[in-house]
């Protein structure tokens, strides 16, 4: 076995430890864009580790980011540094950043048009993220306690296209260099409509999480939402603005199935002959829309200080359907509708 299968070998075991729901998603796709998917999320998942780390200074991630910025255009750069900062940890996460050059090294052997559909939209998530590192107005600002949060809706739109709508747009731009009978009009279209789907998988995960990012000090509630019902963030979860929490977060769900609404003709566009690629692709749509089925409906939610799950049953469902719906764009909407329109014939938040 060479390095670079050897190399190869690693990243595709990786992939598991860092992420269950992705690799679920990514078995599905053909070999060629497995790989390079694959090397895409690890790539990325390294900078998301930097921006995620609590024991780093502000100052310090912005530093780790734009050195992994660097690298991804220079093969020179010494990515040491990165192992240094997750020194003393060893969860997958911390091992994937230490060993940054793996993959790294595989960016550089692609052909140019590969590693082109790549480069740009993980050096812009670094980017971003950097920036929100470091900012010090609304948008990443101290708040009473230890809560650090958006300052406003325009803030929480930014951060999602930093962090996710950047991952539709390389795939996207993988797709457009490994799948060219896609067809330039459609393939218009997915451009236009990938970083929403992104977003909109992010802005779930954000609902799903609030209640354990809060518990770890941050908020990607934005302040200026709180405010609506007489809130900061850092007063959201406390138990007797239960109602209120609820409250705060319905214009958030609403925007988060507006954004999957545009996942869906997303996945609609993708030629029925690509049918690999339509299954990754709705696997974590149908997977988004049943997760905020599930917080609608469970009576805790937001105050539930845990991740709000879809159970292992319902993820099974889901994969089969998935499979029936990649074939048919009749069957795509149908299913869509019914998951869509659950979350709605559910508990009204409103009469929460």
């Amino acid at each position: 076995m060479t390095d670079r299968d050897q190399r190869w070998a690693w990243c595709e075991a990786t992939l598991p430890a860092v992420s269950r729901t992705f690799a679920l998603c990514i078995r599905y796709l053909p070999d060629d864009l497995r790989r390079t998917v694959t090397l895409s999320y690890l790539l990325c998942r390294v900078a998301d580790t930097i921006e995620d780390a609590s024991d780093l200074a502000p100052a310090r991630k912005a530093e780790l980011l734009g050195l992994f910025a660097g690298a991804l255009d220079d093969p020179a750069v010494d990515l040491a540094p990165l192992g240094e900062a997750v020194a003393g940890r060893d969860d997958a996460d911390a091992r994937l950043t230490a060993e940054a050059d793996v993959p790294v090294a595989l960016l550089h052997g692609l052909p140019p048009e590969v590693a082109g559909a790549v480069t740009p939209w993980v050096r812009e998530m670094c980017q971003g993220m950097a920036e929100f590192a470091t900012r010090e107005d609304a948008g990443a600002r101290p708040v009473p306690g230890t809560l650090r949060s958006l300052g406003s809706e325009e803030d929480l739109a930014r951060y999602c296209y930093f962090v996710a709508g950047t991952v539709g747009r390389l795939l996207t731009a993988l797709f457009a260099v490994q799948r060219p009978g896609i067809g330039a009009r459609r393939l218009a279209r997915m451009e236009e409509l990938a970083g929403d789907f992104g977003e909109g998988l992010q802005m779930v995960n954000i609902l799903a999480d609030v209640a354990r990012d809060h518990a770890r000090g941050i908020s990607y509630v934005p302040e200026s939402v709180c405010r609506r019902e007489g809130l900061t963030a850092a007063e959201l979860l406390a138990p007797e603005n239960w109602a209120e929490a609820r409250s705060v977060l319905e214009p958030l769900i609403e925007r988060a199935r507006r954004k999957l609404a545009a996942a869906r003709e997303y996945c609609q566009l993708l030629p029925r002959s690509e049918f690999q690629l339509r299954l990754f692709c709705l696997i974590p749509y149908f997977l988004a829309l049943r997760t905020l089925r599930a917080l609608t409906e469970d009576p805790r939610y937001p105050e539930a200080r845990q991740r709000v799950k879809v159970g292992r049953r319902r993820v099974h469902r889901t994969l089969v359907a998935a499979q029936f719906c990649a074939a048919s764009n009749h069957l795509l909407r149908a299913y869509s509708r019914r998951l869509d329109g659950a979350v709605w014939d559910s508990q009204s938040l409103r009469s929460a």
